[in-house]
């Protein structure tokens, strides 16, 4: 009987240490977003609108470290290393949002491309998708971004 509990007790430990959802040092990201173009970046801390047009703004906006973390646990959960470059077609009828993400981490650079509700049967872009609305979850809760007042245009 003892011999049982050991093991599992091994084996509880050893899975609930799989993952280790510590953001390195030097976790970043910039996603640019949606149909005008906006643009988020940790590496910098800043979010800006209108893709640098004339009219657009640019505010200094700070993640948490928490939020960090969760936005790192979400992108490993769903193997974010795994997914292709280029998610969706290379053109589309219609203007259509689109999502455009750079992750750095373990000095490793990765590069995403996803038209969202495109391709809608695709769990790939549904696993990307999901990541991006939570990080949009969070940029939209900030006090600085509601302040703005974008909400009403960009399309989540």
């Amino acid at each position: 009987m003892r011999k049982t509990v050991s093991v599992f007790v091994v084996l509880f430990i050893f899975c609930s240490c799989k993952h280790n959802y510590t953001p390195p040092a030097d976790f970043n990201f910039s996603l640019s977003f949606g149909y005008f173009d906006d643009q988020i970046s940790t590496f910098d801390s800043t979010f800006i609108t209108d893709g640098n047009r004339p009219g657009s703004k640019r505010i200094k906006v700070i993640f948490t470290k928490a939020e960090m973390q969760q936005i790192y646990k979400r992108m490993i959960d769903y193997n974010y290393l795994d997914l292709p470059d280029n998610m969706g077609p290379k053109e589309h009828p219609v203007p259509w949002p689109e999502y455009y993400l750079v992750i750095n981490t373990n000095s490793t650079k990765k590069a995403i491309h996803s038209c969202p509700n495109f391709c809608t049967n695709d769990k790939k872009i549904e696993k990307f998708d999901s990541i991006m609305n939570e990080i949009l979850k969070i940029l939209y809760s900030k006090k600085e971004i509601k302040d703005l007042s974008l909400n009403k245009r960009i399309a989540l």
